[in-house]
């Protein structure tokens, strides 16, 4: 897939994408851990600072418990 191949080589859109195409299961097995991931590295390369969605987003995985056991203070990382 493109958008995974995108954010292997450091794009942030291409994160995004392919965190999207992960936690929908669109054209690829729905995979909670594989979009937590690529939403975290969005919001590390958005940024030094942590801001924007891709951050809020990256917390939100922490808090709900998607993709991984909940954790406030990761989530607190993000947000």
């Amino acid at each position: 897939m493109n958008y995974v191949k995108a954010c292997s080589l450091k794009e942030i859109d291409g994160c995004v994408m392919a965190a999207l195409y992960y936690e929908r299961g669109t054209g690829i097995p729905q995979d909670d851990a594989k979009a937590r991931e690529c939403i975290e590295k969005a919001c590390d390369l958005k940024n030094v600072v942590k801001s924007g969605k891709p951050c809020m987003s990256a917390g939100n995985y922490w808090l709900e418990a998607r993709g991984a056991e909940r954790d406030y203070q990761k989530a607190g990382e993000y947000f």
